[in-house]
């Protein structure tokens, strides 16, 4: 991570006038905000930490602004600079691999789902379900399925969510759906524990109305 000070700041005084510009489309001034505070840290920047938050959030506008080719090298580089050592790798390839989906070029675009799949080793289950679905995308626009190789990964993340049934429920023809059915599983996880830190935050606030 970049230093807590930078960190603290980017969060605290530029990602806001992000979210601003971003809602307003103005793309180009949430560039500018970026690279302008880039400049005034980059002094301080310990192993271009900061750079690769700056460049991650200017992949996004970029592809926001339809400018995917410039997009897509970031997330190139991004994930290369993390290796597949890092929790963020497959977040980024997935990164890659959407992009590269999205401008047609669904041979590169598996290839690199399946580096991710293949070298993601400390990869959150989220990450990997995301990895997992695009890739039955792209499979299913080309008329096949997951292959068998990919079962053991299947089941552990089924085994994971809690969602293990029949036998039959991961067998080679049916991991595409087992895949689809592990997503949403996580999905409705994620919104339950939403829900909960909402519901904590008021018990919290009307605990401190009443002190």
């Amino acid at each position: 991570m970049a230093s807590p000070d930078l960190n603290r700041d980017f969060e605290q005084v530029v990602i806001p006038d992000i979210y601003r510009y971003l809602q307003a489309e103005n793309y180009q001034s949430a560039v500018e905000i970026i690279n302008d505070f880039y400049k005034t840290k980059v002094d301080r920047d310990e192993n271009n930490l900061l750079k690769q938050k700056c460049d991650s959030w200017k992949a996004l506008i970029f592809e926001k602004q339809g400018r995917d080719q410039e997009a897509l090298s970031l997330y190139k580089s991004l994930a290369q600079v993390m290796g597949s050592n890092h929790t963020l790798f497959t977040y980024f390839q997935v990164d890659v691999a959407r992009v590269l989906h999205k401008i047609g070029n669904n041979k590169e675009a598996r290839i690199e789902i399946e580096k991710a799949l293949k070298e993601s080793i400390r990869s959150s289950i989220s990450d990997l379900l995301t990895a997992l679905n695009l890739y039955i995308s792209i499979l299913e626009e080309c008329h096949e399925t997951l292959a068998h190789q990919y079962q053991p990964l299947v089941k552990k993340l089924a085994t994971e969510l809690g969602i293990l049934r029949e036998n039959d429920w991961l067998e080679s023809g049916n991991l595409n759906q087992s895949v689809k059915e592990c997503v949403v599983k996580n999905q409705e996880a994620n919104k339950r524990y939403s829900r909960m830190l909402i519901e904590l935050d008021e018990i919290e606030d009307a605990s401190l109305a009443f002190q």
